[in-house]
């Protein structure tokens, strides 16, 4: 028995772990060397923002986009 609640209790944190991170939305900023920010998108999931900040067009000399939970 206690095997068995063992393996409910992981899946039930997987659960709410996943519910968590649909729940938790992330923006994007973009940073400038010269201290300034901007915010760029909202409303994000972690997957879409991960995606959005790996993109090639997403840094530059002077610059780079990242995100942060909302």
């Amino acid at each position: 028995m206690k095997k068995n609640n063992m393996i409910k209790s992981t899946k039930k944190k997987e659960l709410m772990t996943q519910i968590d991170e649909t729940i938790k939305k992330y923006k994007i900023i973009k940073f400038r060397k010269s201290g300034t920010q901007k915010v760029m998108e909202k409303n994000l999931s972690l997957d879409e923002a991960k995606r959005y900040c790996s993109r090639p067009d997403t840094k530059g000399k002077n610059w780079f986009c990242g995100f942060t939970q909302q």
